[in-house]
């Protein structure tokens, strides 16, 4: 594995900044928000989590399937870029029914929809910096990616809270929406993938065993 440049450092892992742009407007800005608006200030906070814990189980399940699926992609665009291209797409669309939500029922669609879409996108973005980054590098981009992370917390306090408390909700999904679109068009085309040329034989056991422990954790 050839060692990369300082650039290459902010493309593999831009889309952190993106994807945490979005999950830190939405989770605590955006959709507390809604859901109030939707059904009221006494029941707001068990609508919330309701939504919150249906959205955390289809993570749970979408995000590794991804990842095992980007694994074993042969797409000559590489392993990781189509799911991140496919997942962003989605994201947008699921963002803009968001926007159209006329009840609360729509919007818990919506985000679960979205939860689907961006896991898609997340789980094979994990495998960005083992892919292409060598050992003895890896702590630098570690470095850049915990900083695209922490970078939207205040990117989102003076964009996307100051529009939502303004009542500009649509405004908000924009931003988002705009944050997601440009780091991934970054990401797939700045960041270099090698095709995978052979099938990888990894066992679906570890995947089979986190959806069983989910679904022996709901029936409990």
């Amino acid at each position: 594995m050839k060692r990369i440049r300082w650039y290459d450092h902010i493309t593999i892992n831009i889309y952190w900044l993106g994807l945490n742009m979005a999950s830190g407007s939405l989770t605590p800005i955006i959709l507390p928000f809604l859901v109030q608006t939707f059904v009221g200030e006494a029941t707001k906070n068990t609508a919330l989590g309701a939504l919150r814990s249906a959205g955390l189980i289809v993570a749970i399940l979408v995000q590794p399937a991804a990842g095992l699926l980007s694994d074993r992609s042969t797409s000559r665009w590489g392993r990781r870029r189509p799911f991140i291209f496919v997942g962003t797409m989605l994201d947008i669309l699921f963002l803009v029914c968001i926007g159209f939500s006329g009840n609360y029922w729509m919007l818990f669609a919506s985000v679960l929809l979205l939860q689907f879409s961006s896991n898609v996108a997340h789980g094979a973005l994990q495998g960005l910096i083992p892919d292409l980054v060598p050992e003895d590098q890896r702590g630098r981009s570690s470095g850049v990616k915990a900083i695209m992370e922490l970078l939207p917390v205040v990117l989102t306090a003076f964009t996307v809270a100051k529009l939502v408390g303004a009542g500009q909700v649509w405004m908000a999904l924009l931003v988002v929406i705009g944050s997601l679109l440009v780091t991934m068009l970054i990401t797939v085309l700045a960041v270099h993938e090698e095709p995978l040329r052979e099938p990888v034989e990894k066992p679906l056991r570890p995947l089979l065993a986190r959806v069983a422990m989910l679904l022996s954790l709901i029936h409990i």
